[in-house]
């Protein structure tokens, strides 16, 4: 009779993330805003990114 491992349980090795949180989204958000920054070289661009770097620095 088939006995499954004792590991081959599914739940066990469930990759885990770590949760979703406004500062975390903030961060991405200024490495975003600053790579374009840096491509289109935009003043606008460069006080958001900065405004979402202090923000998520807070």
């Amino acid at each position: 009779m088939y006995q499954p491992a004792p590991y081959a349980d599914p739940e066990l090795y469930r990759p885990t993330y770590p949760p979703l949180t406004v500062r975390s989204l903030l961060g991405v958000l200024t490495v975003y805003l600053g790579l374009l920054t840096l491509l289109s070289q935009s003043l606008v661009l460069a006080l958001a990114a900065l405004t979402c770097f202090f923000v998520a620095t807070r």
